[in-house]
């Protein structure tokens, strides 16, 4: 893994040249096999074994230099601000939470101890400033925007990995398009058993939803899918084909059994239905568009 030099030395006040550095690091462990750049631009290749992930940062390394140097590690500087953070430590969903209208319940808390959020509001996406975008090209890292690169940021800074979600982002991608979701998120709960219908699912969500795509155990713990109020819902059915129900009725898409891996069958099936669909195909002849170019994928597969 790549990491900055000067970054390092953010967090630690060294007097010792990157060369000296990396022979130092390596000594202990922490091996730098290589250096590329010059001044600020100082990058080190390191080999951090998987036993050290908390060397797999900047602060890690940083950490580890000020140990061999006797040298005082800064703090780490939060720069907190006034927005209210929704922290959650059980599997309960918070009080905190809820008061600002976005509850979190942890539903796994032996795999998952603590999950903490905030709502970030009135918000504009837009390219990184140079500095960050330059400190994550150092790395080989692509900058993409403001938000996506702070979690990148946080990750190579201190290791700690986080995600930025848009909270307007189905409403988004549904402008003007033809949006197709895949239900397994609505019933397939991180656990082993029976699939049923997330408790916490909100239905409203679905208004932005064009095309829903459910294999036919998950239809079965949904339960009335007309309720739902997709114009289209697809239900596959492996090597019995599909069903296709939308406000004009309900039409079952036949299909032939074909010796072969079915694995991505679902996804080459939703992708070819919006293709065909797009192209100005109707939902019935869609699908069975859709059936043959699988039917297609799964021969030549098991060729």
């Amino acid at each position: 893994m790549k990491l900055s030099a000067q970054w390092i030395r953010d967090f630690v006040d060294l007097t010792v040249d990157n060369d000296r550095l990396a022979e130092a690091l390596t000594n202990v462990g922490i091996s730098v096999e290589g250096i590329s750049g010059s001044g600020a631009d100082t990058v080190f290749e390191m080999e951090i074994g998987t036993n050290r992930p908390d060397a797999m940062n900047h602060y890690g390394v940083a950490r580890e230099a000020a140990a061999i140097y006797d040298a005082p590690l800064k703090a780490i500087d939060t720069g907190r601000g006034t927005a209210s953070a929704v922290p959650l430590s059980s599997p309960k969903t918070a009080a905190s939470a809820a008061e600002v209208s976005f509850p979190i319940t942890v539903e796994e808390p032996q795999l998952c101890p603590r999950f903490s959020a905030r709502v970030i509001r009135n918000t504009k996406i837009k390219p990184s400033p140079e500095n960050v975008a330059h400190r994550l090209q150092l790395l080989d890292q692509r900058p993409i925007s403001n938000a996506v690169d702070a979690t990148n940021y946080v990750l190579w800074d201190i290791g700690k990995p986080t995600h930025v979600f848009d909270a307007d982002l189905l409403e988004w991608l549904a402008r003007g398009r033809r949006l197709l979701l895949d239900g397994q998120g609505l019933v397939r709960a991180r656990r082993t058993g029976a699939l049923v219908l997330d408790a916490d699912f909100d239905r409203s969500l679905l208004r932005h939803v064009t095309v829903l795509k459910l294999a036919e155990e998950e239809a079965e713990a949904v339960g009335d899918l007309q309720s739902l109020g997709v114009p289209e819902i697809l239900v596959t059915e492996g090597p019995n084909g599909s069903t296709v129900i939308t406000p004009d009725g309900v039409e079952r898409i036949p299909a032939r059994w074909i010796a072969a891996d079915p694995t991505g069958a679902g996804d080459a099936f939703a992708v070819a239905y919006l293709g065909a669909r797009a192209s100005g195909h109707s939902p019935s002849s869609a699908a069975r568009r859709a059936t043959a170019l699988v039917a297609a994928l799964l021969e030549a597969g098991a060729q």
